[in-house]
């Protein structure tokens, strides 16, 4: 077990995550030894739900039915038809107006460009992380911020539409982050219920992560028997 298998699992268990954490690896060459996905999806975030169960190396033909992520994810080479269809997405929302001309730039895409995108379950995944994805409700959501908090010296951010600039807020800034989704993910992604968000930890502080989250969570609870008993006591 490599040290980031070993402290994905201990998150998820000190979280109670009912969904498996999963990492993202970006790069240029396709991994050796990593199933080359197969098959069409209808967005990139699609494959936040097959990396809960297996590794899949992918290249950019594979996410250009969702331009939006070709986009913020800055893959390299897409097809020519992606950028005309992003230009009809945009102005789609725009006459919505979901997102304006000046919420463009304000979306986070990475800074340089990849031809390959990686997914798998961060537990048991060969190849070592650059973000791991949580799918976590509200109450494994406030031991996540206040681990985030104590490790990066900040308040994480909690990002909207798109759900998949996720990937590139945390990997630009080097930070951990929340989306609270989009409407088309909370479609396209079956887990990500109402209920749940998704949050992003840069995985070279995974560690640091895994670290303030299985204390904190050791705290939390002894706190809340803490203050169980003093509201019996005090009603």
């Amino acid at each position: 077990m490599n040290s980031w298998n070993k402290q994905a699992k201990e998150i998820s268990t000190s979280l109670g995550l009912k969904q498996p954490a999963v990492g993202v690896v970006l790069g240029n060459e396709r991994p050796q030894g990593i199933d080359e996905f197969e098959g069409r999806v209808p967005a990139g975030c699609s494959f936040w739900q097959i990396g809960q169960t297996r590794t899949v190396s992918t290249v950019t033909k594979d996410h250009e039915n969702c331009s939006i992520g070709v986009h913020t994810h800055t893959l390299a080479d897409p097809s020519p038809n992606v950028a005309d269809d992003l230009g009809e997405v945009l102005k789609t929302m725009a006459s919505l107006t979901y997102v304006r001309d000046e919420d463009v730039a304000r979306i986070p895409v990475m800074r340089n460009a990849s031809s390959v995108v990686t997914y798998g379950p961060a537990e048991s995944m060969a190849l070592e992380p650059a973000v791991v994805l949580l799918l976590a409700n509200g109450a494994a959501g406030l031991l996540i911020a206040e681990a985030l908090e104590q490790v990066d010296g900040e308040a994480p951010r909690a990002l909207g539409r798109p759900a998949c600039a996720l990937v590139p807020a945390v990997l630009n800034g080097g930070v951990g982050a929340a989306s609270l989704g989009c409407c088309g993910a909370r479609v396209y992604v079956d887990s990500l219920t109402d209920e749940i968000a998704i949050w992003g930890l840069p995985g070279d502080k995974l560690g640091a992560y895994a670290e303030r989250i299985v204390a904190l969570a050791n705290a939390n609870q002894e706190l809340t028997g803490y203050h169980e008993a003093r509201r019996k006591e005090l009603s």
